[in-house]
């Protein structure tokens, strides 16, 4: 039934065809791997408001895109604007206009920028954009396409009247018109749901991750985040999601995320009821196995109620960004205090939870040491992962401005965003597009050498610390007194002394983390372009994935080295003390060989590894008795079988079923699977003559089309 509005009555020929585009590149892999929720809330709400005015279809993937656009020419195409895409956007923007110039063309997204030096920039540069849209999408967009009608979807007579789009931005000559802005939605209920209105159905694809969202905006004012501007200072908050969970549950495949966008999950007093209906979800589907959120910055008891509820599925997260007190000044952030980071280690620990702390290297004020102590301070929280992130100069944000940069004398690069480029076709035309990042790589307080150092003993914390990977060392830490983020450093420290693999695979990510680094956008882009193949098949070059490609190197090639460094270090610290008697190393070298065996090959699901132990090791992880191994020491060697239950396997097949088995793949699954809750748990064999595999200690996994010559 038509809707009733001002547009007036309309015949199904009188509908204008609108296309809303999410992209991501799939060049390499598929990069931005998440249902295009955003523009979801668009479509849903435009065709609530605009009813039979309109036909409306969203669009991932740019081979679905451009297929699309062979057939029908849309009258209304729209494009979401982040860092991951725009230029991929902007590059079918252009080629409508050529093919399609009464089509109008709309960008809408948080990379666009604020000041007036920015803007004019932005539009000296990209011609082919129609209107850009500001804050809120939703109303706004329902509020010009009600403007394209009045004027017949005739864009230069809007713009002749100079007639104001609300949230909205166009250029007219030399000027910039704006709008007023809508007020934003304060009640998320107002929204109707994209998946149940049935617009997000062709997402489910075992590779694209569903999202979901309670809360928009955030109360805090970082000025590295772009919501940290006034606009979004306000939350609106809905309730109702158990409809659209289930209409979920009942659809996803393989995929075993959920993503919520929420910035603060765990922050509000509704959230518990929220979990409850998650945890409902998973009763019922056994789905989802892991959830991607933001958690709440504050509040901790409440997380940690929502975390119990949730079984520890939930990511436990602390978004500290830094611990020193005079980057925080400057940087307009205040976190939650040391004894409660500690807390949240301990208590993540627990409930078998991933909980991870978020890092960033170059923040104004940063130095060495500053930096050091930030991940130190981190560590020694028993937060299972320390994430190091680089500072990216984000447009609308405070810090990206000519004062903050000249006031800490920033000095920027401009790099290869990850996995975010490749070779698409529209119109019969093959085209390249890349997208990049600016990021501060020195400052007055901070040279590029200290910099690039800072970066290496960052890969050590990643290597050795990040997922819990030798959980079994850091409880025995813990219990003999010894200090795990001294161990971490240790290890740094004597670099030269490691493994010859692993050595070369320092070497190497120091060599990718000083190259990829260019001043002008123009030479990063012709070089690209002319060696996009070799991007595509070796992920060199690509700064920002330097890191993700050594942790894989490293996990699956040399995971044999790094536990011989790890506790050779061990013994080191420990020896002084006394603590190492006969029994003692006996039991360490076996517990060494046993942790290696729950790991190595850790994808390979359906391979029973399998070993002879003297001591009852699935009890000792079982009970953490890791300082006490002589209640678990069997009258004799008995033999162990390790493998995977069946949750952990279908987990493995869903994440490389969405990342593959390339070297760019396989890094996105270490940094985004819990991978403690993946490693192998043993049983004792009761037949030791059934035939087992023989230990497999040394073995490492290498998938079939994974890179090789690293």
């Amino acid at each position: 039934m038509t809707k009733q509005n001002s547009l007036g009555a309309v015949t199904p020929a009188g509908r204008k065809l609108i296309y809303l585009a999410d992209l991501t590149h799939t060049g390499q892999i598929v990069s931005a791997n998440v249902h295009p929720l955003g523009i979801g809330l668009i479509a849903a709400y435009a065709k609530q408001e605009l009813g039979e005015h309109i036909e409306i279809e969203l669009f991932k993937y740019p081979d679905d895109l451009g297929q699309a656009l062979d057939c029908r020419t849309p009258d209304v195409i729209g494009f979401s604007n982040y860092s991951w895409n725009f230029n991929l956007g902007y590059a079918f923007a252009e080629r409508v206009k050529r093919e399609a110039p009464e089509t109008v063309v709309v960008f809408g997204g948080p990379n666009y920028g604020t000041t007036e030096r920015e803007l004019s920039a932005f539009w000296d540069k990209h011609d082919a954009i129609d209107f850009h849209m500001v804050g809120e999408g939703e109303k706004a967009f329902v509020a010009l396409f009600e403007t394209l009608v009045d004027f017949d979807f005739d864009v230069p007579a809007i713009k002749r009247a100079e007639h104001p789009i609300a949230n909205g931005h166009y250029r007219l000559g030399d000027r910039m018109i704006t709008g007023e802005m809508l007020p934003r939605v304060r009640d998320l209920s107002e929204l109707p749901s994209p998946y149940l209105e049935g617009l997000m159905d062709k997402f489910f694809d075992s590779v694209l991750i569903p999202a979901v969202h309670t809360t928009r905006g955030c109360p805090f004012t970082c000025t590295f985040c772009t919501e940290g501007s006034r606009y979004y200072n306000k939350v609106a908050k809905r309730y109702d999601l158990e409809d659209e969970l289930d209409y979920i549950g009942s659809r996803v495949r393989d995929v075993p995320d959920l993503i919520m966008s929420d910035a603060n999950f765990g922050m509000f007093k509704e959230d518990a009821d929220k979990a409850r209906a998650i945890a409902a979800l998973h009763d019922k589907y056994s789905w989802p196995k892991h959830i991607q959120v933001a958690g709440g910055k504050n509040q901790k008891h409440r997380l940690r109620e929502v975390t119990r509820i949730l079984k520890g599925r939930m990511d436990i997260s602390a978004s500290m960004q830094s611990t020193d007190p005079e980057i925080l000044k400057n940087i307009k952030r205040a976190n939650i205090s040391y004894g409660e980071l500690n807390e949240l280690g301990e208590w993540s620990h627990e409930m078998n939870a991933k909980s991870f702390v978020e890092l960033i290297l170059g923040l104004p004020g940063d130095t060495v040491a500053k930096h050091r102590k930030s991940v130190e301070d981190s560590v020694r929280s028993g937060v299972s992962v320390v994430r190091m992130h680089q500072l990216i100069m984000l447009p609308q944000t405070e810090m990206m401005t000519p004062e903050s940069k000249q006031q800490y004398g920033m000095k920027t690069k401009y790099r290869v965003a990850a996995r975010s480029f490749g070779r698409y076709r529209v119109f019969g035309e093959e085209f390249i597009a890349v997208e990049y990042d600016e990021i501060c790589t020195e400052q007055d307080s901070m040279s590029f050498e200290e910099y690039i150092d800072c970066r290496m003993s960052d890969l050590t914390v990643e290597i050795t610390h990040n997922g819990n990977v030798f959980r079994e060392l850091y409880d025995l830490s813990a219990a003999w007194g010894l200090d795990w983020a001294e161990l971490i450093s240790t290890m740094h420290q004597n670099l030269d002394a490691l493994r010859p693999g692993l050595k070369a695979l320092y070497d190497g990510f120091r060599q990718e983390s000083m190259a990829g680094l260019w001043d002008d956008v123009a030479s990063l882009e012709a070089h690209v372009k002319a060696n996009l193949d070799h991007y595509i098949e070796t992920s060199e070059g690509v700064n920002q994935q330097a890191m993700t490609n050594a942790k894989a190197r490293a996990f699956f090639h040399h995971l044999e080295d790094i536990h011989e460094s790890v506790y050779d270090t061990f013994l080191t610290l420990a020896e002084p003390r006394g603590l190492l008697t006969p029994e003692m190393r006996d039991y360490l070298g076996e517990l060494r060989r046993y942790s290696l065996q729950r790991k190595t090959s850790i994808l390979d699901c359906d391979t029973v590894v399998s070993g002879r132990f003297s001591y009852d090791f699935p009890g000792i992880f079982a009970n953490a008795a890791f300082d006490r191994p002589s209640e678990f020491r069997l009258t004799e060697p008995r033999t162990f079988q390790l493998s995977h239950d069946l949750d952990q396997r279908q987990t493995i097949r869903g994440y490389v079923g969405q990342y593959g088995e390339t070297l760019a793949g396989l890094g996105r699954v270490l940094m985004k699977l819990p991978i403690h809750r993946i490693f192998r748990t043993g049983h004792m064999a009761t037949d030791e003559t059934s035939g087992e595999r023989p230990p497999q200690t040394g073995e490492p996994f290498v998938p079939s089309n994974m890179v090789m010559g690293f």
